[in-house]
């Protein structure tokens, strides 16, 4: 799941996304700017403010482990089964560069979250508190 969904763009759908989206347009129904803000471009800015981007995840399928993906944003990653037991659900960790600490600040993060992602289905903590109260329709 991590690799297709956090791999490369030939894995995460937006290939088959772009093909199918050119057949619609090419019979009318379709338009391929869609494909802007699709498929993680959002999670992969990530790499903007850091230099190592760490996602520890365990999905709820019956039996399932935790595994941890790491990459530095250089085109590839490694994905690992995770050593200890990991709770059901996703944590994304940013090694942020020194040179962008300023989004660091809980008012910072908290602004942003509010602003791009307060509709997002999944809950959203920082220190505890749920950012995202808007109810996704």
């Amino acid at each position: 799941e991590l690799s297709a969904n956090l791999g490369t763009i030939a894995s995460s759908g937006s290939k088959a996304f772009v093909c199918e989206l050119q057949g619609k347009t090419e019979a009318g129904t379709g338009s391929i700017d869609k494909i802007i803000g699709q498929f993680g471009v959002g999670f992969y800015s990530a790499f903007m403010v850091a230099s190592k981007v760490t996602v520890i995840s365990r999905s709820a399928k019956k039996g399932a482990k935790g595994h941890v993906w790491e990459s530095e944003g250089t085109g590839t990653f490694t994905i690992a089964e995770c050593a200890t037991e990991v709770p059901v659900g996703t944590k994304i960790i940013l090694h942020v560069k020194d040179t962008e600490l300023g989004f660091c600040t809980p008012q910072v993060v908290e602004r942003v979250v509010k602003k791009y992602s307060n509709f997002v289905s999944f809950d959203i903590s920082l220190n505890g508190a749920k950012l995202n109260t808007v109810e996704a329709l």
